[in-house]
């Protein structure tokens, strides 16, 4: 059996870890904390900062590992490059994670290659920052250049709101300092899901986006990936394609981003990574979506074994997730959860963990603040809206003296 390095240990790690534990293999985890690992014992895991990149370095070249791993985080993309190189062991190479993690590089080759974007400008100080504001007379998005999720991304109308805007977005990047905006674009947000196999991007699904009602933060409520159809879908497939295959990555999971304006006909790539899509999009949602588990391509693509995919086996079943949030406050009472406990359709389980570790909800104004997800498994987009209904209607959760305090997307 073999001897795994796998970067992270959030919870997107978890349905990755198990499977390659199932699977009869070693695991060594690199995390800063364990708390959704913990089932780990302290031979697989090592607390460290992903960031911290030399004494890593030490630590895997004093280990036998066979093969490095990582999915649904962003932060791991930059180390696995290094170790793949340092280590000579399948992975992305170090321009790859560049292309796929630096918001800067990721605009400038769509635009040599025909993908479009927002109009956008890297600055390193506030002045900058004004000088954007002004140019245009729409709002704009202040965002870290490399970050992680949601943190450090705050929606701009006014010049007044740049100081915190530009402070947020600094502190969030690595390196610290820096940050690009763009003009904000109207529009549904679409989400992209794919798998490169031998340099050659297939398409997994596409998934429409529901958001928080929020003036300045961006927090997904709903991803709901369906068969969904027309020209301009067609068009962020396309472009998701050209753009991954202007790189020289060998495999993995690609999630894409777009803003797409029905109206207009207009649509942008915001974000597009080398990893799949997180609350379990790629591990759970694309699994049911495509009928094929793709964390398991994921593992022997990692060792270096060469997969097979036959397209026409892909199915397009309904799925989704939804999340929820909750006021700060002392949790009171938590009540329904254990109408869904024997569900096939309805996965309510990484909520219950969520909640069992609280008592006092503290809000950060990014995705960190979300509960769930809540994992729906259907037929049809009518059976998804259904089991919605029963969830909404069944679970109740009180946040001190208001009897239930849910704020659903």
């Amino acid at each position: 059996m073999a001897y795994f390095l796998v970067l992270g240990s959030g919870k997107g790690q978890v349905p990755l870890i198990n499977k390659i534990k199932e699977l009869g293999h070693s695991i060594v985890s690199l995390g800063p904390s364990f708390e959704a690992c913990d089932f780990l014992s302290n031979e697989e895991k090592l607390k460290i900062n992903l960031l911290d990149i030399e004494n890593i370095l030490e630590f895997a070249r004093s280990r036998k590992f066979d093969a490095i791993i990582s999915n649904q985080t962003d932060v791991a993309v930059p180390l696995w490059a290094t170790l793949a190189k340092e280590l000579n062991l399948p992975g992305i190479r170090e321009s790859d994670a560049c292309l796929f993690t630096d918001k800067s590089a990721m605009r400038e080759r769509c635009e040599i290659i025909g993908v479009s974007v927002p109009k956008y400008k890297v600055i390193e100080d506030l002045s900058g920052a004004i000088s954007f504001l002004k140019s245009t007379d729409k709002n704009i998005v202040v965002k870290p250049l490399n970050s992680q999720g949601s943190r450090g991304v705050e929606k701009v109308s006014r010049e007044d709101q740049l100081p915190w805007a530009i402070k947020n977005a600094f502190e969030n990047s690595n390196p610290k300092g820096s940050a690009i905006l763009e003009e904000f674009c109207d529009g549904v947000e679409y989400v992209v899901q794919g798998y490169v196999v031998g340099k050659k991007y297939i398409n997994l699904g596409v998934a429409k986006r529901e958001y928080f009602n929020s003036s300045v933060s961006f927090i997904p409520s709903k991803t709901i990936f369906n068969d969904w159809s027309g020209d301009l879908v067609k068009k962020i497939i396309r472009d998701t394609k050209k753009f991954v295959e202007s790189s020289s990555l060998d495999f993995g999971f690609i999630h894409a981003e777009y803003l797409v304006n029905d109206v207009s006909g207009e649509t942008n790539m915001v974000e597009i990574a080398a990893r799949g899509g997180g609350e379990f999009i790629s591990s759970h949602l694309i699994t049911h979506h495509t009928g094929i588990d793709f964390e398991n391509l994921l593992i022997k693509n990692a060792l270096g074994e060469k997969v097979y995919l036959d397209r026409e086996k892909l199915l397009k079943r309904p799925t989704m997730y939804m999340s929820f949030l909750l006021p700060e406050g002392k949790i009171t009472n938590v009540d329904g959860f254990e109408e869904f406990n024997s569900s096939e359709n309805i996965d309510v389980s990484y909520a219950i963990k969520q909640l069992n570790k609280i008592d006092v909800v503290k809000n950060s104004g990014d995705k960190t603040d979300r509960f769930g997800p809540i994992l729906l498994f259907g037929d049809s987009l009518e059976e998804l809206d259904g089991y919605a209904k029963q969830v909404i209607e069944k679970i109740f959760i009180s946040i001190e003296k208001r009897p239930n305090s849910i704020i659903w997307g």
